[in-house]
């Protein structure tokens, strides 16, 4: 698997090219976790970045 993508993980999600996306929210995106601890093992990638949880 080609893993450019990983280098720049919102420039990626913006052209298209991060596999990892499954879904866009108001908060951010949320993406499958590079490793899977516990299956189905998800991030949410803030964005725009915000400098605490609460403004989430």
């Amino acid at each position: 698997m080609h893993d450019e993508w990983k280098k720049d993980r919102f420039g990626a999600i913006e052209r298209g090219e991060n596999p990892m996306v499954m879904a866009r929210m108001e908060s951010g995106y949320v993406v499958i976790g590079d490793t899977q601890f516990l299956p189905g093992y998800c991030v949410l990638l803030a964005y725009p970045k915000v400098h605490a949880l609460e403004d989430l």
